[in-house]
């Protein structure tokens, strides 16, 4: 409550008055409160005239106002519960002392708070039909408070277009204005009560348990359109951008039409409705549960084969990142649907199922194993991928509990069948979230090897959907491997490798922060490369880590070529790693689609490293061609965000450079620039690309914006990838070029502020070049940083030869810049300038120098 204003207080102290002058000092400064807004003091003021007293003839309009005063002040706070509680409490109060404040707009906004426990305990049984004592609740209510929120509606807004009429008729002026606000307050109360009374009116309908047309639905679509102004003969006619959705209010009226259409039949107009709540400019929270509205009304209008065919089409809505929308949708089918009933029980199965598909899907496994623990779901004849996940899910928390092998081994066994399942692959997010659970089953049996590499193939599944979920796993393979390494040193160098790969993909982690420290130990305890070859190359191919050893093996033998002191032994060693690659190649092609994708990654960096030591010249040049081509084939494999697919793209550049292939090297490039942001390759993607720009803007600069823009890009990332600051613009020639560069484009491109603060930098590496000097306060000039540009001016004034163009050019700049932040001190320079140059110096800038004169001169 605001405080008391002066003008209440005073009235404490004065001298008292007749009951008749009481009214009129009441209306003086209601007056006065009303102009200002001051509702709650308006209220503390009617209310102390009612207590005074006042004649009989004045009490019911003082009554009426008081309500009417209330009810605005519930509906300006109705988001704040405890506020409207309290709010509440007073008008019941209000309404035992006086029973003529029963008006039309106090009575709606009661009406609501009962509305709202109806609705509550509607949701409630709608969520658990066993719940029928909410249902019969909701039921009582609304049969009250239906019919009555529609005909309080009516009288309101019978109201309403009265107080228009006499509004039509008064004249401009505060006391038009007072009118006014009072009769948009009064409309915006029967908005209310239409907008209630349709949802009760709906509501009425579901908790009866009516299907099919009513004349109850019916009252609920004609408020409901009345308020969104629908014609439903013009439909086709209605763009959703013009129904006001971004107010949250209009948006659930619409979600409110949509559902009672459903019900009274209207299966596709309803649908149109849900679309446009998507499509009109809708809040993303609400238009993300169109789908979940749409379906809850064909369940509860009893369509259940109808909500069926749709679901099965809604692929994208159950497909990660999970969403509110997403997540409650798949909870209502797995619920409704296993909870089973009535004449549906085969739709009603199916649409449980796709249900549990879904929260699998989204990551919502406890929710999953939750319902089919609570319904007793069976796994089925012919199991899917989900149902074989989520049974071994399910399997696996119980082992966590247990802790014993016996129950680990039997979750093993499920995941292992869901992995294999052919309807696996075709989604990699599932597939790595499953991998996840089945690589933690290994561990608890101590199976480290087979673990770590399952770690490692789930955290590149999970890499895009959820980067914690795969950093974790990253970190679980290293810890798998790292438990053998003591007894087995070639683990080591899998353990090193995943430390690596956690640092490129998960940067930011902690875990990546701590990766270089294990790396350290683990090089330490690896002992010589020598040895540690060998040891790899006894690995049997009956062995489960055959594959890992072979790439292991493949790596320290590329380690080796770059240690070996002749170019016979350099040979040597390239072709081992050439015979490595092939028995990986080969590896992989026997897998078929069962390979995975972390050895597909494996084997395409074996191939990169054939092509790479061809490039050298360790192999025969005619090699590169070839092992470029095997890797592109299992590149075509593997995730865009896997860094082997960045290396590939890197390689081939390259190749295609030496080519001479212009159309290839602008392939890789373009890739590298799109996918490599971050990658070592990313650099030299930029440098191809800004020599490109260059050349195509030096002699004849293009019209197309484009080209401008794709500069500005280029030139700004690739400086701020050499580190752009002034310590390193002073010792880099390249990150000079760079940075003016990304400058001199950003001004092409209308973005001054940017090329400034560029220019800044540069100025502070090198505070005494002209050109840097000179463009920096042009800059700062253009975006109005006066005071920013004038020192720069002072500078070059001083640098520059006297009255050279550059001279005056500055001068110019200078006195523009001084009568825009020091209009004396411009005169003064002015003063001095004409002293000097009657003629107005050089003929390039002359004339502009005499239009700022003028300027300073007139004051403007």
């Amino acid at each position: 409550m605001l405080a008391m204003p002066a003008v209440l207080r005073a009235q404490e102290t004065a001298k008292p008055l007749s009951a008749q002058a009481r009214v009129t000092n009441y209306r003086q400064v209601d007056s006065y409160l009303q102009r200002l807004g001051l509702t709650d003091q308006r209220i503390i003021l009617a209310e102390r005239a009612l207590e005074a007293g006042v004649p009989t003839g004045d009490r019911k309009e003082l009554v009426e106002t008081v309500a009417d005063l209330y009810a605005a002040r519930l509906l300006a706070i109705a988001e704040d519960s405890a506020e409207s509680r309290r709010l509440l409490v007073k008008v019941g109060e209000l309404l035992r002392n006086y029973p003529e404040a029963d008006t039309p707009a106090i009575r709606v906004l009661l009406l609501q708070a009962d509305y709202n426990r109806a609705e509550a305990a509607a949701t409630r049984w709608i969520n658990d039909p066993d719940q029928t004592e909410s249902r019969d609740a909701a039921r009582k209510i609304l049969e009250r408070i239906a019919p009555e929120l529609v005909l309080r509606q009516g009288e309101l807004l019978k109201q309403v277009d009265e107080k228009y009429e006499v509004l039509d008729r008064m004249p401009r002026g505060s006391q038009r204005d007072a009118r006014e606000q009072e009769a948009k307050q009064l409309e915006s109360v029967s908005g209310r009560a239409a907008f209630f009374g349709a949802w009760a009116n709906y509501y009425l309908v579901v908790v009866k348990e009516t299907t099919g047309s009513s004349s109850l639905t019916q009252e609920a679509i004609r408020l409901f359109q009345d308020l969104l102004s629908i014609n439903p003969e013009n439909l086709a006619d209605i763009e959703p951008e013009t129904l006001g959705l971004e107010q949250e209010w209009r948006a659930r009226a619409l979600i409110g039409l949509g559902l009672a259409e459903v019900m009274e039949g209207n299966t596709a107009r309803a649908q149109q409705y849900f679309q446009w709540l998507r499509t009109g400019g809708t809040s993303h929270e609400l238009a993300d549960q169109a789908d979940y509205w749409f379906v809850r009304g064909l369940l509860s209008a009893g369509k259940w084969q109808v909500a069926l065919e749709y679901c099965r089409k809604l692929p994208a809505a159950f497909q990660t990142p999970s969403t509110p929308g997403k997540t409650s949708l798949a909870v209502m089918l797995a619920d409704s649907g296993l909870r089973g009933g009535g004449n549906n029980d085969a739709v009603r199965q199916e649409l449980g199922t796709l249900g549990l598909t879904a929260l699998a899907k989204l990551g919502h496994h406890a929710a999953a194993i939750k319902l089919m623990e609570k319904y007793d779901v069976p796994l089925g004849a012919n199991p899917d991928f989900y149902g074989l996940w989520l049974y071994g899910q399910r399997q696996f928390a119980a082992a966590e509990k247990s802790q014993e092998d016996e129950d680990y081994q039997q979750a093993r066994q499920w995941l292992t069948k869901a992995i294999d399942h052919p309807e696996a692959d075709a989604d990699p997010a599932s597939l790595g979230e499953c991998r996840y659970t089945l690589a933690w089953c290994l561990y608890r049996l101590k199976q480290y090897a087979e673990a770590g590499n399952l770690f490692r193939d789930a955290s590149l599944g999970l890499k895009a959907i959820n980067p914690n979920k795969g950093a974790e796993a990253a970190w679980m393979s290293f810890v798998a491997y790292q438990s053998l390494a003591t007894d087995e040193p070639r683990y080591a160098l899998s353990a090193i490798d995943v430390l690596e790969q956690l640092k490129r993909d998960y940067p930011d982690h902690n875990y990546a922060k701590r990766a270089d420290f294990f790396i350290a130990k683990l090089q330490q305890s690896r002992g010589s490369l020598t040895a540690s070859i060998r040891q790899l190359q006894s690995v049997s191919a009956d062995d489960p880590s055959y594959f890992t050893a072979q790439y292991d093996l493949c790596v320290l033998l590329r380690q080796q070529v770059d240690r070996a002191q002749s170019d016979a032994e350099k040979k040597s060693y390239a072709q081992q790693v050439r015979e490595v690659a092939d028995k990986l190649q080969g590896l992989i092609a026997q897998a078929g689609g069962k390979a995975r994708l972390n050895q597909v990654a494996q084997a395409t960096r074996g191939q990169l490293l054939v092509a790479e030591l061809a490039r050298l010249g360790h192999l025969d040049e005619a090699l590169r061609d070839r092992y470029l081509s095997q890797a592109g084939s299992l590149v075509a494999r593997l995730e865009d965000t896997e860094p082997t697919v960045a290396q590939f793209h890197y390689e081939s550049l390259r190749q295609a450079r030496d080519q001479g292939n212009q159309g290839k090297l602008t392939g890789h490039v373009d890739w590298l620039l799109k996918h490599g942001r971050g990658t070592n390759y990313e650099t030299t993607a930029l440098i191809i690309k800004a020599m490109e720009i260059d050349q195509r803007t030096a002699a004849n600069p293009p019209s197309d914006d484009q080209v401008w823009q794709q500069g500005y890009d280029v030139y700004s990332r690739l400086a701020e990838r050499l580190n752009f600051s002034a310590k390193t613009v002073a010792s880099s020639n390249n990150t000079k070029v760079a940075g003016s560069k990304a400058a001199y484009f950003a001004e092409q491109t209308g973005r001054p502020d940017e090329a400034a603060r560029l220019l800044r930098v540069l100025v502070e590496a090198f505070p005494n070049e002209t050109e840097y000097l000179r463009r920096t306060g042009k800059v700062e000039f253009e975006s109005n940083n006066f005071t920013a540009a004038l020192p720069h001016f002072r500078k070059l004034l001083l640098g520059v030869p006297r009255d050279s163009e550059a001279w005056f050019e500055a001068k110019y700049y200078q006195l523009a810049s001084l009568r825009q932040t020091d209009p004396p001190q411009a005169k003064k320079v002015l003063s001095q300038f004409q002293l000097l140059h009657s003629d107005w110096g050089n003929p390039v800038w002359r004339d502009r120098i005499k239009e700022v004169a003028a300027e300073i001169s007139d004051g403007k």
